[in-house]
């Protein structure tokens, strides 16, 4: 943490705000919202169909991790990718909708 965040959350757990509590968590919700949508744009920008793409370590249920698969359609914040291999109850050529946060670029 840099001086002037420390400073800031030094003052919070010190109580200096506590009248500002509930405001300050919905400003620190919002804020977090706001950098999660720019973080899935540039994300689902970043793919295209044809693309390979391996299930990380975001992903539930565990037995995806690690799974390679082909995008084969782009839908608003996520994706289908069609998996190579059987996994789970998955077979090989199912197609999965996922969040773009649940996979990398091979």
């Amino acid at each position: 943490m840099d001086t002037q965040t420390h400073g800031l959350a030094g003052q919070i757990l010190h109580g200096e705000f506590d009248d500002s509590l509930e405001a300050i968590l919905d400003a620190v919700t919002e804020r977090r919202k706001a950098t999660r949508s720019v973080r899935v744009a540039q994300a689902f920008s970043g793919f295209s169909v044809g693309d390979t793409v391996r299930f990380n370590d975001r992903t539930r249920p565990k037995y995806l991790v690690g799974v390679e698969g082909t995008i084969t359609r782009k839908r608003q914040s996520k994706v289908e990718v069609t998996i190579g291999a059987d996994a789970g109850k998955f077979r090989a050529g199912s197609p999965i909708v996922v969040p773009v946060e649940l996979i990398d670029a091979v």
